[in-house]
């Protein structure tokens, strides 16, 4: 009975989070439609939202497919995110520790065996 609650609760979960997505990518739409593309901050607003649109999706699959590779994944885009936000805003504060921690997950990725997390399907 808790695991049928549980497992409810997530399907939901994933359901918000797509409707989420897909009325964020919408919005994103009609707003860089009225922008002056001319400009190079609408390029770099249109790149902070597609990969706002990406980690949602990762964050999705996540929840979907649960095993630890898309864990790595989708702490990888969020740290790649992180990175390629500090060279658009000119902020190099922590390029050290979030090029470090990018290494780090792509080491865990490539050498060690796959994890003991079991894969599930939820929906």
């Amino acid at each position: 009975m808790f695991k049928q609650i549980l497992s409810f609760l997530e399907n939901t979960l994933i359901v918000a989070l797509l409707i989420g997505i897909v009325i964020f990518a919408l919005m994103t739409t009609s707003m860089l439609a009225g922008m002056d593309w001319s400009e190079s901050e609408t390029y770099f607003y249109f790149i902070r939202r597609v990969f706002a649109l990406l980690i949602g999706l990762e964050l999705i699959r996540f929840l979907i497919t649960f095993n630890s590779d898309t864990l790595l994944e989708v702490l990888i885009f969020l740290l790649t995110r992180q990175l390629i936000l500090m060279e658009i805003d000119g902020h190099y504060e922590g390029l050290l520790s979030v090029t470090v921690s990018i290494a780090i997950l792509v080491l865990l990725r490539v050498f060690l065996p796959r994890f003991s997390t079991p894969t599930r399907t939820s929906v």
